[in-house]
């Protein structure tokens, strides 16, 4: 890669879908929502795009000695995500004024976009936003200058918005910094959201550290929290009820770095609960709501029936096991536990389990499935549109 791509792909990035985009693929409507999407640890593996840039500046003998206030300001930062200002004018007014060249800035900005890599089919993902006519936000606290060359070279998908942190040098030496607003990638996402004329509930967030991160979903307000979280001692406590993932509507994704595709239908989950974008046969979406209505029906005779009528309770088991297998893949239940309680179910049954226990699990699912899943609780109009494609 030649300084001069760089300094033009900087220059010159810009892609709106609105306007330059006209391809649709077949079975998609076109939709108005958008995804932001953090940059460090969520694109990019480990070391990411600004650990790439900081250990490059810190190899510099007059930035060397300021390394550990540096950190401190960063940890500053993980720790209160509302100390934006503070930590960036402790780093950029403070430690590296007038010390950090725009020739080491560039280099640094340069090595860290070659070297950083980002994890299994990112670009797929990228790719699957499009077709969905999503417009993509992809924002960090990083640099911009790095994180616009490695975009192009390592995902390739144009996507709406590219921004980072901006250093302004004068004379060759920083003299200030802009970030987008007092609260970084915070303040843009919402500027830029609030532009574009997003609903609240229209907008996706993606990202990896659900502490600094839980500014986003506070001041966003978002649709949609997609967190791709591989911190087992958080997760353990959520899962005890001592730690809430921020966001009122949350994902939590276990393992998704070794294919980021896997993303794409968490979003077709919130996107057909407002547009039914089709990512499988519209026959299918149809036969899963009809037999969650069987699975319904089930579940009231068995209420009618008592405690006496095990096989009334076996058929809405059955029923529910249908339901489950018509709706895998696109309907997730991987932080709900619907399929442990599905095993302990038809366990149960075949070892004379408590009727009133199996009954309780069998209203858990219903409930479970129609709270956190849209396609069951579909509007009439959507469910209209659907029968004429099926």
């Amino acid at each position: 890669m030649q300084r001069q791509s760089w300094k033009e792909l900087c220059n010159s990035y810009h892609f709106d879908p609105r306007i330059e985009w006209s391809y649709r693929s077949d079975w998609r409507y076109s939709v108005d929502a958008c995804l932001v999407a953090d940059v460090d640890n969520t694109l990019t593996k480990r070391p990411t795009l600004t650990d790439n840039y900081l250990a490059y500046i810190f190899e510099r003998s007059e930035i060397r000695p300021r390394k550990q206030k540096i950190v401190n300001a960063l940890r500053l930062l993980s720790e209160n995500p509302y100390a934006v200002k503070q930590s960036f004018d402790t780093i950029f007014l403070k430690e590296l004024y007038g010390v950090l060249r725009k020739d080491v800035h560039e280099d640094a900005c340069l090595n860290a976009a070659n070297i950083t890599a980002p994890p299994p089919r990112t670009s797929d993902l990228m790719f699957d936003m499009r077709d969905r006519d999503v417009t993509t936000l992809v924002l960090t606290f990083g640099m911009e200058d790095a994180l616009v060359p490695w975009y192009w070279y390592k995902v390739g998908v144009p996507v709406h918005t590219l921004a980072g942190t901006k250093l302004v040098f004068e004379n060759g030496r920083l003299v200030g910094y802009d970030m987008g607003g007092a609260y970084g990638k915070v303040s843009r996402a919402l500027s830029l959201t609030n532009s574009l004329g997003f609903k609240r509930e229209h907008v996706i967030v993606l990202s990896d550290d659900p502490v600094i991160d839980r500014s986003v979903a506070a001041v966003l307000g978002v649709g949609l929290m997609v967190w791709l979280d591989d911190d087992s001692k958080r997760r353990e406590l959520a899962s005890k009820g001592e730690y809430a993932y921020p966001g009122e509507n949350v994902v939590v994704l276990e393992n998704a770095d070794e294919d980021r595709r896997r993303i794409t239908e968490y979003v077709d989950k919130k996107l057909r609960a407002e547009f039914v974008s089709e990512t499988v046969p519209p026959s299918r979406i149809l036969a899963l709501l009809e037999e969650f209505n069987r699975f319904e029906s089930a579940i009231e005779t068995c209420r009618r029936c008592g405690a006496n009528n095990k096989e009334k309770l076996k058929e809405a088991a059955d029923s529910c096991g249908r339901v489950l297998s018509l709706g895998r893949p696109f309907v997730p239940m991987i932080t709900n536990d619907v399929e442990g309680t599905f095993a302990r179910l038809r366990s149960g049954l075949y070892t004379d389990g408590s009727v009133n226990d199996m009954l309780s699990w069998t209203e858990d699912i219903r409930s479970t499935l129609k709270r956190e899943n849209p396609e069951f609780s579909m509007r009439k109009d959507m469910m209209e549109r659907i029968s004429l494609l099926a």
